[in-house]
């Protein structure tokens, strides 16, 4: 079951990273050093929680930025009891399953999840790049 889940990862980590770029540059647009320079003012973290669960999260800072706390949104790759692979996007309201999987219906769950208040989530320190 271990080697199905990273093939799913390898299969969905390029459109889903993409896809979370594409949310993050429409909901908190990049900040301009000297006019010129984008500076990302969100991030992008994943981390995998057991043999059939991946998760990627997009996040940003709630000012102050002293303090312990982001808003975020969560999306979460596993697999069911059969082996499928199911994707789910967690907001502050709601978790919305994204079907029939493809790339095209992921953004636009992504777009339609963004309308609703984001997690408000601990902070963490390790980025993935955003």
């Amino acid at each position: 079951m271990g080697d199905q889940i990273l093939l799913m990862i390898d299969k969905w980590e390029k459109p889903i990273r993409y896809c979370l770029n594409r949310l993050g540059q429409r909901l908190w647009p990049p900040k301009y050093i000297l006019a010129i320079i984008p500076l990302s003012s969100y991030r992008l973290r994943s981390a995998q929680l057991d043999n059939r669960t991946f998760i990627w999260w997009i996040e940003r800072d709630i000012p102050p930025h002293d303090r312990n706390e982001c808003a975020a949104y969560r999306v979460q790759l596993q697999l069911d009891a059969q082996g499928v692979p199911v994707i789910n996007i967690q907001s502050g309201t709601d978790i919305y399953e994204v079907s029939p999987l493809t790339v095209e219906n992921l953004e636009a769950h992504l777009i339609n999840v963004a309308q609703d208040a984001p997690l408000i989530i601990p902070k963490m320190v390790k980025d993935i790049g955003s």
